[in-house]
C-alpha cells in the first residue's frame, strides 16, 4: 500500500493524518509493510504507534536460515542470512549496508568485531616480572617504555574495540527483533567468550532447528544450553563437540527436553569407528535404556553424516533426545 496518494488528499482536503484513530493506524502500518521512517513524522501518536508495530515479532517475516561463523577471524563473527523472495524487501531494509546485490536473497554481513582483548590474570604477573627484572637490569629504561606501551594497549582497547563491538551487537540485535522467527539457525565460533557475546544477541527469537558447534560440552557449555532452551522456543537443538561426557546426564537431558522437542548430540571427529566419545557403542545402548523410562527416549543413530557432504558429524556418534 503506497501512502503518497493518502499524503496528497490530506493536503488537498480536510483530511489529517495526524487524527486518524489509533486503530486505523495500526491497520495501515499492517498494510504498508516497511520501511516506516517516513511514517514516524506525521506526528508523535503516529511514531509511537510505528515503535509498537516494529517491537511486535509477529509483524515481521521469518528468516529461512541463518549462520554466524568465525571463518578464519579470531575474535570476530559473519552473519550469512537467507530469506523468502517474497520477504526481500523488508529484509533488504534490515540487512541496508550489507546487503550488495538488491536482487539476491542471501546475504554476507562483513566480519563482526565481537570481542574485546581480555587481559588474564597471568598476563599482569607476567608484566610484572618483565618490568621488576628489566627495572633492575636496565634502569630506567624500562620505567619509561612500559607506561607508553601499557597506554597503547588500553587506548586500543578502550577507544577502539570497545565501541565496535558495542555496535556490532546492537546491530544483530536488531536483525533477531526485526523477524518473527528463523527456520534454522548454525553457530559455529572461535571461542566460547564469542559464543556468548552472540548468543546474548538473539532475544527470545523463535528458532526451528539450532545447531552449535563447539568443542566440548562441559558444565559451562551445558549451562548455556539451558538457559539458551529456556529463552527460546526452540523444536531441535543440536550440538557438534569432541567431548561429552555422561556425568549427570540424566539430570541434563530432563531440564534440555523441558524446553524443546528434540536434542540431538553429534560427536564432532571420529577417532574410533567402534566408540562413541570415548566409550563402546554397548555402553551408550545400555545409557539409553537406562534412562528411557518415559520421560524422554533416548537413540544411537545409524552413521550416516548429519550434514551434506561432510565426512564428519555422523548419525552413528549421536545421540538423540526425543521429549514424550
Amino acid at each position: 500500500m503506497e501512502l503518497q496518494p493518502l499524503l496528497a488528499a490530506a493536503s488537498s482536503s480536510s483530511i489529517n493524518l495526524s487524527s486518524l484513530p489509533q486503530d486505523v493506524v495500526r491497520a495501515i502500518l499492517r498494510v504498508h509493510g516497511q520501511p516506516m521512517e517516513t511514517l514516524c513524522l506525521i506526528s508523535a501518536i503516529w511514531n509511537g504507534l510505528v515503535l509498537e508495530f516494529l517491537a511486535d515479532r509477529k509483524n515481521h517475516p521469518s528468516l529461512e536460515a541463518a549462520e554466524l561463523n568465525s571463518w578464519n577471524h579470531a575474535m570476530k563473527a559473519q552473519l550469512k542470512a537467507e530469506w523468502n523472495p517474497k520477504d526481500r524487501d523488508h529484509f533488504q531494509h534490515v540487512f541496508k549496508g550489507w546487503i550488495d546485490d538488491v536482487n539476491s536473497d542471501t546475504m554476507f554481513s562483513p566480519a563482526l568485531q565481537m570481542r574485546i582483548i581480555k587481559i588474564e590474570r597471568w598476563y599482569l604477573f607476567l608484566w610484572l616480572f618483565m618490568w621488576s627484572f628489566s627495572l633492575i637490569r636496565f634502569h630506567i629504561t624500562f620505567l619509561l617504555i612500559s607506561p607508553f606501551v601499557l597506554g597503547v594497549c588500553l587506548v586500543y582497547r578502550f577507544v577502539f574495540t570497545r565501541p565496535k563491538v558495542n555496535a556490532n551487537c546492537h546491530r544483530l540485535k536488531q536483525v533477531f527483533t526485526r523477524c518473527s522467527s528463523s527456520a534454522k539457525l548454525r553457530i559455529e565460533l572461535s571461542t566460547r567468550s564469542i559464543l556468548e557475546q552472540v548468543l546474548s544477541t538473539l532475544g527470545d527469537v523463535p528458532i526451528g532447528e539450532l545447531i552449535i558447534i563447539e568443542k566440548k560440552c562441559d558444565y559451562g557449555f551445558r549451562r548455556l544450553l539451558i538457559k539458551l532452551v529456556r529463552a527460546h522456543k526452540i523444536d531441535r537443538l543440536v550440538i557438534s563437540v569432541e567431548v561429552f561426557k555422561d556425568f549427570d546426564l540424566r539430570d541434563f537431558l530432563l531440564k534440555i527436553t523441558e524446553h524443546t522437542n528434540e536434542f540431538i548430540v553429534l560427536e564432532s571427529s571420529v577417532k574410533e569407528f567402534e566408540k562413541i566419545f570415548g566409550r563402546t557403542k554397548r555402553f551408550w545402548k545400555k545409557t539409553a535404556r537406562d534412562l528411557s523410562d518415559g520421560t524422554f527416549a533416548i537413540q544411537v543413530m545409524n552413521g550416516e553424516s548429519y550434514f551434506p557432504n561432510c565426512e564428519l558429524h555422523l548419525k552413528s556418534l549421536k545421540i538423540t533426545v526425543v521429549a514424550v
